[in-house]
C-alpha cells in the first residue's frame, strides 16, 4: 500500500492541473496575439510606405511636365495675367510655333493635350488630383512674369487610409 500511495504521488508530480493548462494556454494565447499585431502593424506599414512612394513618384511626374511646360515657355495664354487659383494652364513654347501645351484637371485627373489634339491623362489610375491651381502674376516693370502651378495629389494606403501630398513649382517668363 505504502508503494501505491507513492506511486501516485510521483504520477501526480509530474501531471499538469487543469488550472496550469489554463494558464498555459492564456499565456500562449496572449503571445500570439501580441505577434500576430505586431505582424499585422509591419504588414500596414509596409503597404503605406508604398502608397506614399507612389505619390511621390507621381507628384514629381507631374510637376516636372508641368515644368517642361513652363520651361521654354514665350507666353502664357492662360490664366489671364494677375488671376489666382486658375483650373487651366495653357502655354505657347518657343519650341512651337502655334501649337500651345493646355494643363487641365478632367474629373480626378490632369491631362495634357496641344490645341486640336486630344488631351492625354498624366497621373496614373492608382492616384487622384483633387486640386489643380495656376496662378499668373504679373507686375510690370522689372518683376518678371511668373506662373505658380499648385497640385494636390491623392493615393490611398491599402487599408484604405488616404494619403495627400501637395506639389508646387513657380517658374518666371524669360523675355
Amino acid at each position: 500500500m505504502l508503494l501505491d500511495h507513492n506511486m501516485k504521488r510521483t504520477q501526480s508530480a509530474r501531471a499538469f492541473t487543469i488550472i496550469e493548462v489554463l494558464v498555459y494556454i492564456g499565456l500562449f494565447a496572449i503571445v500570439i496575439g501580441g505577434a500576430v499585431a505586431a505582424v499585422y502593424q509591419i504588414v500596414e506599414s509596409s503597404g503605406r510606405s508604398e502608397s506614399k512612394a507612389q505619390l511621390q513618384k507621381e507628384g514629381d511626374f507631374l510637376i516636372g511636365k508641368i515644368e517642361w511646360a513652363l520651361s521654354g515657355a514665350r507666353a502664357f495664354e492662360m490664366p489671364g495675367v494677375n488671376v489666382s487659383n486658375a483650373d487651366v494652364l495653357i502655354v505657347r513654347r518657343w519650341d512651337v510655333a502655334n501649337d500651345p501645351v493646355a494643363f487641365a484637371l478632367s474629373g480626378t485627373d490632369l491631362t495634357i493635350s496641344r490645341a486640336g489634339g486630344a488631351a492625354v491623362v498624366l497621373n496614373n489610375t492608382n492616384v487622384a488630383i483633387s486640386d489643380f491651381r495656376v496662378s499668373h502674376l504679373y507686375a510690370g516693370g522689372t518683376n518678371p512674369e511668373s506662373i505658380t502651378a499648385t497640385i494636390d495629389v491623392l493615393s490611398r494606403a491599402p487599408n484604405g487610409m488616404p494619403i495627400t501630398a501637395t506639389f508646387t513649382t513657380t517658374k518666371y517668363l524669360r523675355k
